[in-house]
């Protein structure tokens, strides 16, 4: 599922995580990320900060959306009453800086996210029609790889889908799905926003000791303030 977010709250992200760079006590994130970012950084992006946690609710009330029409399309009703965003961090690349296939399953069935809030200007070649003489059409770009890839007549259903990144761009997917960011060359920041997001099935009522605050309860309303334009 796709969106796009308003550039006025990309700006202020990027104000604060522009902050968070700067400040000595900022955790890395690459123990635990496959992103080969040898001229950038990869940051977690803590919760107890307004603006993270504003994020953070972004990707629960999108995993609202896209587990609602994903139920309705199939003709089911949404077996997930609730979604929590686990972990959100911000991805800083450079000139040779790249993701290698990979996915964000963990086990447990959920959403992960991705949003882009700086892109080079020159980081691809936007008048190549495609792959060959080094033409540098994906450079930057990310790829979605499902299960399989080749001829529908094969058997083999073509299922890959190269994302070109745009400032404010949202996409929403399961975190099964693979994908990778291929490297880029030329001068220039290229910053993702990302995150994971665990599903649940079960509600408990309010004035119970079980009822979990920190999950993002489905039908009770949009918290955020600023204009999400929605494009499915």
């Amino acid at each position: 599922m796709e969106s796009n977010i308003d550039k006025i709250f990309i700006d202020a992200l990027n104000k604060k995580i522009d902050e968070l760079r700067l400040n000595k006590n900022k955790t890395s994130a690459s123990d635990t990320l496959v992103g080969q970012i040898k001229k950038g950084e990869q940051l977690i992006l803590n919760r107890k900060i307004k603006i993270f946690d504003q994020v953070h609710k972004l990707g629960e009330i999108m995993a609202e959306k896209y587990t609602s029409e994903f139920f309705t399309k199939a003709g089911f009703k949404n077996i997930y009453t609730g979604a929590k965003c686990t972990g959100l961090w911000s991805v800083h690349q450079f000139s040779g800086d790249y993701n290698p296939m990979h996915c964000h399953a963990t086990g447990e069935t959920g959403l992960s996210f991705i949003f882009w809030t700086k892109v080079p200007e020159k980081m691809r070649n936007t008048r190549a029609s495609n792959w060959y003489s080094v033409s540098g059409q994906y450079n930057g770009c990310t790829t979605f790889v499902g299960n399989s890839s080749g001829n529908f007549f094969d058997f083999k259903p073509l299922n890959s889908k190269v994302y070109v990144p745009k400032v404010g761009h949202f996409l929403i997917f399961p975190n099964w799905l693979n994908h990778m960011v291929y490297p880029f060359l030329c001068d220039g920041e290229r910053r993702t926003v990302a995150g994971n997001i665990v599903l649940y099935k079960s509600i408990t009522e309010k004035n119970d000791d079980k009822y979990d605050q920190s999950i993002c309860y489905f039908n009770q309303g949009n918290p955020l303030k600023w204009k999400i334009c929605q494009d499915i």
